[in-house]
């Protein structure tokens, strides 16, 4: 039983772990096209707290994002 539970945990990770990544990228893809969203991307960004998260950005950029202008 331990392993059915521990098999389904794994899986609900890896799902998890894929509609973060799939939102990351819609996320991207608009806030490239439409200002508006950079705007929302760029607000969510200086919302990174852990110090850890922010290292993860250090020095990158999206396209068209402030570091671009």
């Amino acid at each position: 039983m331990q392993a059915l539970e521990a098999r389904a945990a794994t899986l609900n990770r890896k799902a998890d772990a894929r509609r973060k990544i799939i939102l990351g990228g819609l996320l991207l893809d608009a806030a490239m096209k439409d200002p508006a969203w950079e705007s929302h991307l760029n607000d969510l960004m200086s919302r990174i707290s852990r110090d850890q998260d922010r290292k993860a950005f250090e020095g990158w950029t999206f396209k068209g994002g402030p570091a671009d202008a």
